[in-house]
This record gives structure tokens, sequence and C-alpha cells, in this order.
């Protein structure tokens, strides 16, 4: 649908007519791969200080397979349309220098194929990295929540929640959010099904450390 309104915007005016405001404003708010510099599974923006990332956790400390820079950039090579969709966003502050930043979580698709569901179909990532900031934070939750030595913790993120120092954002319908999540879990069971990346006999040893079966 975005493809063919950015379509009409760039189409209509040559034929004598102009695009409606509202179709004019789609177009201008689609992002282009294209427009990205990535550096592995980061991405950044001329003129916008927003950090970008195709995980959705973990990215600090997973297991991973392969070279993620060399397997990002040809399948960019190979989708040069590819959108970008802003799945969910952290708003922090640097606790050093107080400043605001700004993570938001990424999917990358070009029509039926996607950057996301495609690394974990070839085993780079565990399906569970593509849980997104919200998921995440509500599994942290249930942790802190039943763990009792971990209420320091606990107490500490709270009250940094309650001062707004990390504010977690969803910025796609849940049920788009769902029919994401369901492709990731069929693509996880096809890398691990054939054995690719982490679900090769080969690191068998680093998934057990890591608590993967």
């Amino acid at each position: 649908m975005k493809m063919i309104v950015l379509a009409l915007a760039v189409l209509l005016p040559t034929l004598g007519l102009a695009p409606t405001p509202c179709a004019a404003q789609d177009a201008a708010r689609i992002l282009r791969a294209s427009d990205f510099t990535f550096h592995a599974i980061f991405a950044t923006r001329a003129a916008d200080a927003t950090v970008y990332i195709l995980l959705g956790g973990g990215w600090a400390r997973t297991i991973s397979s392969g070279d993620p820079d060399v397997f990002i950039a040809h399948w960019l090579a190979a989708h040069p349309d590819a959108i970008v969709t802003p799945i969910s966003q952290e708003d922090s502050r640097n606790t050093r220098t107080n400043e605001p930043y700004r993570m938001t979580y990424i999917w990358v698709d070009a029509g039926v194929d996607s950057l996301n569901v495609d690394m974990v179909r070839q085993g780079m990532y565990p399906g569970g990295t593509m849980l997104d900031m919200v998921d995440n934070e509500r599994g942290l939750d249930r942790l802190l929540r039943s763990d009792p030595r971990l209420a320091d913790t606990r107490a500490e993120i709270e009250r940094e929640r309650a001062q707004g120092l990390n504010r977690l954002s969803r910025l796609i319908a849940d049920r788009d959010y769902a029919l994401r999540m369901r492709r990731i879990e069929a693509a996880e069971s096809k890398a691990r099904a054939d054995k690719l990346g982490i679900w090769s006999d080969a690191m068998r040893d680093e998934r057990r450390e890591e608590g993967y079966r």
C-alpha cells in the first residue's frame, strides 16, 4: 500500500493531477533503507540523532553466527527498494552526560521479503532477539517480580521509570506486531530443522551455555 501511495505521489503530477494532502503525507513518511547507513545490526541516518537497530533485544549479548555486515550488505544490495518500518523505541538519557537519546528497533522489508526474518531463517540470531523493546520490558518485569533477590534492581528500575529516564513505546499496531512475530517463529523453526548457523551441531556447546536447546 505504501508503495502504491508513493507511486501516485510521483505519477499524478505528470497526468495533470495533484495528489491529495493525505497521499502526499503518507509518501513523505516512507523510510527508504537506502537513506540509512548500516553498521552490522545498527543503522544511522543523516541529520537524525536516533540510533536504529535490527534487533529488538539481546543485542548487547546474544549468541550469533556469521558476519552480519556481509549478510546485511548483500541483502540490501539485492533489495534496493527496501523500506524501513520502526517497530518500537526507547527514549532515555545518557547516564554520564544526561543527554537524551533514542534507540529505535526497525524491520527492513521489500515486498514479501524481510531482512529481519531472513537473518533468523539463516540461523544468524535466535528468534527471541526480534521481540521488541516492549515485550522485553514485560519479560524483565516478570523476572524481577518472581525473584526476591532482585528486589533492589527492581526498585532502581521503577525509580528510573518514575523519573521518565527510560520510556518505551510500540510504534505499530499490536496485530501487525503479532503477525511479524509469527513469521519469526516460522523462520526459527526452519533454521532449527535445517541446522543452520547457531542451530548447527558445531555450535551445540555455545547454545547450551546460552540456555538454548
